[in-house]
């Protein structure tokens, strides 16, 4: 990531600067969309897949910490293989349902109702519990965030989830909905009034398991929890059914009651993992299962059989008091993702916890979730290996509790208020949320101190303030009072340049922090068809008002103005859309003769996006853009694939000329004999492709034709060039690329030969001769072991036998296996042999290890990988470091390895701190190679000072050159004791510059000048207050109006005052302030010496684009020297 990267990160994290995110997409959204377009093989499915990795990049950037392009392109390239593979399944679950019942286009209540229960009940135990909760039962978001204990993003999403899997589970049943109509169905119907009779019915059962005598057996206590945990699903059942289900009940629960002799009741079962059992005295205490895993207990008075697979059991304690921790959710993946490849436990309350069940291979193992903690890191886990049957103890965790922040919430009358959320954040990172318990008490845990913790607390309608940023120590906060009040209201009308409403646009409130550089919370609401608009629920609170046009996703906005809202107040305003936000691209989609093409959807991106559809004469017309150069796409089945580059926003009068796609047909016959191939698979793209990539297996089409022959229409071509891909049972054909089409043209000579394919049969095994299963075959190459699964030709029999009998054509000259165990293995392919067998021997991989240092400090989240000179089509291996940067990297082939290590660039401030040792690599032997970074950077830090005491805002921007890199910019953030400082700088010149006072964007601006020495130290402190003074009255201004004095640095010279022109003077900004509306008088201190230019404005509107439009101007120049003290008046009558 280059230092430009670097800062366009830094502001979008830190600002949400929505110009920063517009220069990431430029820069590389054309890799990502041709990431994807290779990946998937469709323009159309390209552009939803690069639109999600934005979407991803925009909400977890903060945690990049390697190559932006580097992130970007690993998330095309999963995003698309994750769409083919959803493709795969939809379409199978597609032709299945066809070949049973054409689709239901008119859906009814009635059809839904009689499958909704037996659906809800194949979902998952989480998805399940979400629908029942929210569809069956009514609850509202926030009751079930209390009842399942879960975040508000993960209701979501397991509605979302749950939903999706409903209708597809009723889909399969014949009943088709819409997630949207299957929620609301659910909404209007599936909840109906509890009988009396019922409610009574269900009150026996509870005496009935009270009075009787003797213990509950397991069994049946999950019986009877299952039972009512289906209760509410049952409830859109006919009374009749229900009257069944709850004798059923009572019989469950009588036949639950076991006497004191059972078997059963001698020791309590314990649960296991999926695909594991109970065990009567397991080595460590059991702990009881999560909500997300599936128990398996014993059928009743059958011997409980020991454990299959591997098992690691350990314990998690306080890192501090060493105390055992409850409730702490232990998770175990596994390096080759597979079905079930995550296994979840939860720890007993001495902490102990036991994972059962696991099959061979390499683990993640770690604690996932800590109650009354923060949330943990890749750097609480460690990276274990599970052998067939082998057991792991002593695999401790220590984990920090948390720091406690406490208080209490009340209402205006200082009464406590029960079930207030109450939530924490640093900067733009959630830290926690709770609720407040029957006296308004509540307790968050904060992971680490901080000094710029915000933390307020609301209810449906009621919002405290935000209190903060607040400084947390070792010890935490007590005693904190938040207190509720009526939510205020912004309401009021978005028009255009030429106050022309503008719908659908949207209006932004931006709860704004200056000193913490980063907004609490954005209120977004929607404009209707006449441009008016309402955002409620605002909390009492200063607010950044902005807009942003429709068809956008920017959660910035244009910058309106800044309001103070009080509780309970309605405030009216117009938000204004300045011009170079409302352009557009029109035009004419056209063919090759002229005639119009009606119905193309025309794609634009670039600074903004948007899309047009062409209506019936062909004319598009894209709204809504930003200035600058965009890109557009067209892509129709019909006409070849086409793109625009470099088109102006405003530009008229765009024509876009389409060609026709091509026609082709021939036959497909075998190579040496000519004989005619019956029964094939065809596909086609536009362009020169070489190789054969694992995405276009969805795309191919079926043919069979006694004498081969095939037609295609439609093929796409791209600089006069398409390719044909052919596949037949045992048989094996290159790409064929067919040269020098014309759009339109149609070919009927196209002759596509194959070859027999060749047949390998094989073995894995280990040095001892034993058969390895589920070893995975790879034809050519290894793609890494993370990939493991990506592209597997074949897998190994309990035998450690496989067969590949089609796709392995003349130009593959070796086989891969690979098994978790081991270290992955080849075998080289004879050419020329139709049959061949190959035996593949795994050796036990070899292990590096090692440190990495910067400076002498351990270095976390540093990359190291490996390179295998030697063995080619041999990937890279990778790890990151853990928080005491130590890295280890096992089940390398033995042999000669280089290895990579690059440093995060938040610590080395580079793109390319790397360094690249030679290892030996010696199976079943532990290699160690550690990394030194030398450290040449120095730290500048200091206290900012007004009038004795820290500034309540300040904006500090520090500017440094350095030989090498020329300018840099940082902007740093001042603590709430004035503290600023500035790490990891390299030997440099350069300048503070701060602009700090009393009020929001007003203050006065200094800059002071620094040197630093290769690995030095400096400090300096900025004193706003010293300086020269200007004070003085404006003349002629009303109660109600708004005026400012700017003082900028050197003479200025305009006829006329505007709000571009402000910002284009901005810095040269030496000072600014209100003028106070009581006395119009106003002061300017801490000037520095010199010239300047006074300007007065009054009635003005602050954060407007037309803002001094009406204004009164009058300007005058100074001289100041030293600590002067002048005094200035202005006429504005």
């Amino acid at each position: 990531m280059n230092a430009t990267d670097i800062s366009l990160i830094n502001r979008w994290v830190k600002t949400r600067d929505a110009d920063a995110f517009e220069e990431i997409v430029c820069r590389h959204s054309g890799m990502v969309y041709a990431t994807c377009t290779r990946v998937l093989g469709s323009r159309t499915e390209a552009e939803d897949v690069t639109q999600e990795c934005f979407i991803e990049l925009a909400e977890c950037a903060a945690s990049i910490t390697s190559s932006l392009a580097g992130w970007l392109h690993a998330a095309a390239r999963h995003r698309s293989l994750d769409r083919i593979k959803a493709e795969k399944r939809r379409r199978k679950r597609e032709q299945d349902f066809a070949a049973e019942r054409p689709s239901t286009v008119d859906t009814h209540w009635t059809d839904l109702r009689e499958h909704l229960d037996e659906a809800i009940a194949e979902l998952p135990e989480e998805l399940r519990a979400a629908i029942i909760c929210r569809f069956l039962e009514g609850q509202a978001h926030e009751a079930i965030i209390d009842r399942l204990g879960i975040s508000r993003s993960t209701v979501h999403y397991r509605l979302n989830k749950g939903l999706a899997r409903l209708g597809q589970i009723l889909k399969k049943r014949g009943v088709t909905f819409s997630v949207v109509a299957l929620a609301a169905a659910m909404e209007a119907n599936a909840i109906e009034a509890v009988p009396e009779e019922l409610v009574a019915a269900l009150g026996k059962l509870g005496i009935a398991g009270q009075l009787a005598s003797g213990p509950i057996s397991v069994t049946g206590t999950l019986a009877l929890n299952n039972a009512f945990k289906a209760l509410p699903g049952v409830f859109v059942m006919k009374k009749f059914v229900l009257g069944v289900f709850v004798v059923g009940c009572v019989l469950l629960g009588l036949w639950a009651l076991t006497p004191e002799d059972s078997p059963l009741t001698s020791a309590p079962d314990k649960g296991v993992e999926k695909g594991g059992a109970a065990t009567p005295e397991p080595p460590v205490p059991e702990p009881p299962l999560p909500a997300e895993a599936e128990a398996s207990t014993a059928p009743r008075g059958e011997t409980v059989a020991e454990p299959v697979g591997g098992a690691v059991a350990g314990r998690v304690y306080d890192s501090e008091s060493g105390v055992g921790l409850g409730g702490v959710i232990i998770t175990a993946r596994s390096r080759v993702p597979r079905d079930g490849s995550v296994a979840r436990v939860t720890s007993d309350e001495h902490g102990q916890f036991q994972i059962n069940a696991l099959e061979p291979g390499i683990y993640s193992i770690g604690p996932s979730v800590v109650p009354r903690g923060p949330r943990p890191t890749d750097l609480d886990r460690c990276v274990v290996r599970i052998d067939e049957n082998a057991r792991i103890a002593d695999l401790d965790f220590p984990v920090a509790r948390g720091l406690p922040v406490r208080g209490t919430v009340v209402n205006a009358q200082h009464q406590p208020v029960q079930g207030a959320l109450v939530e924490a954040r640093t900067a733009w990172r959630y830290a926690e949320q709770t609720r407040s318990d029957t006296d308004g008490a509540f307790t968050l845990w904060i992971g680490t101190p901080t000094g710029n913790l915000l933390v307020r607390a609301a209810t449906h309608n009621l919002a405290s303030e935000i209190h903060g940023p607040l400084a947390v120590a070792d010890a935490g906060i007590e005693g904190l009072t938040l207190m509720l009040l009526s939510c205020a209201v912004v309401e009021g009308r978005v028009v255009d340049f030429k106050e022309r409403p503008v719908p659908l646009a949207s209006a932004i409130a931006r709860q704004a922090l200056v000193s913490t550089a980063a907004p609490f919370e954005i209120h977004r609401c929607d404009a209707d068809e006449r441009g008016e608009f309402r955002i409620e629920g605002l909390a009492p609170a200063t607010y950044e008002l902005a807009v942003s046009p429709s068809g956008t996703n920017d959660a910035k906005g244009i910058f309106q103005q800044v309001v103070r809202l009080k509780s309970g107040e309605v405030l009216r305003t117009v938000l204004r859309l300045p011009r170079a936000h409302n352009l557009s691209i029109s035009g004419n989609v056209r063919d090759t003769s002229g005639g119009s093409i009606p119905g193309v959807t025309v794609t634009c991106q670039g600074p903004s996006a948007g899309m047009g559809a062409a209506d019936a004469a062909g004319h598009y017309e894209i709204t809504n853009l930003r200035s600058g150069k965009h890109l557009l796409r067209v892509s129709d089945e019909r006409y070849c694939s086409a793109s625009w580059n470099g088109v102006d926003a405003g530009s008229q009068g765009v024509d876009l000329i389409l060609k026709k796609r091509a026609s082709l047909s021939g036959r497909v016959v075998w190579r040496q004999s000519s004989a005619p191939v019956c029964d094939f698979q065809l596909v086609h793209w536009g362009g020169r492709w070489k190789t054969y990539e694992p995405w276009m297996e969805k795309h191919f089409v079926r043919f069979h034709d006694s004498e081969g022959r095939f037609q295609l229409t439609d093929v796409d071509i791209i600089a006069d060039a398409a390719t044909i891909f052919v596949k037949a049972d045992c048989a094996a054909g290159p790409a064929i690329i067919v040269e020098g089409l014309c759009p339109g043209e149609s070919r009927d000579d196209v002759v596509l030969s194959l070859e027999p394919s060749r047949t390998i049969e094989g073995s894995v095994r280990n040095l001892q001769g034993q058969p390895l299963s589920q070893a995975l075959i790879f034809p050519a190459a290894f793609p890494g072991e993370y990939w493991a699964e990506a592209s597997p030709i074949a897998s190994t029999k309990k035998d450690g036998s496989f067969v590949i009998g089609q796709g392995i054509g003349a130009e593959v000259d070796s086989i891969w296996a690979y098994h978790p165990l081991y270290a992955p293995g080849r075998a080289s392919l004879r050419s020329g042999n139709r049959n061949e067998y190959v035996s593949i021997t795994l050796t036990r991989g070899g292990t590096v290890k090692g440190c990495v240092t910067h400076g002498g400090t351990p270095v976390p989240l540093a990359v190291v990988y490996t390179e295998h000179p030697n063995q080619e089509g041999m990937e890279p291996f990778s790890v990151k470091t853990d928080h005491v940067g130590q890295y280890e990297i096992d089940g390398l082939m033995p042999g000669d390895v280089e290895l990579v290590a690059i440093l995060p660039v938040e610590v080395s401030r580079e793109t390319d701190a790397q360094q690249q040792k030679s290892v030996q690599v010696v199976p079943n032997e532990i290699t160690t190679a550690d990394f030194e970074f030398p450290s040449t950077y120095g730290t500048l830090d200091g206290y900012i000072s007004l009038d004795g005491a820290p500034p309540k805002y300040a904006q500090i921007t520090l500017r440094f050159w350095t030989e090498d890199n020329g300018e840099q910019v940082r902007q740093l953030k001042m603590g709430t004791d004035g503290y600023f400082q500035a790490e990891d700088l390299p030997s440099c010149a350069g300048v503070i510059e701060v602009m700090g006072g009393s009020q929001p964007y007003m203050g006065t601006k200094k800059r002071i000048g620094f040197e630093l020495d290769d690995g030095g130290h400096t400090s300096r402190n900025v004193d706003l207050g010293q300086g020269a003074t200007i004070e003085g009255t404006a003349l002629g201004l009303d109660a109600s109006e708004v005026a400012v004095v700017l003082a900028y640095e050197g003479e200025v010279a305009f006829e006329s005052f505007t709000m571009q022109l402000f910002w284009k003077l901005q810095p040269r900004l030496g000072g600014a302030t209100y003028v106070a509306r009581e006395t119009s008088s106003y002061r300017l201190a801490g000037l520095e010496p010199g010239a300047y230019t006074l300007v007065s404005a009054g009635n003005i509107v602050v954060g407007s684009p037309t803002g001094f439009a009406d204004a009164r101007i009058a300007t005058t120049t100074v001289d100041l020297a030293e600590e002067d003290h002048l005094v200035v008046d202005f006429d504005l009558r």
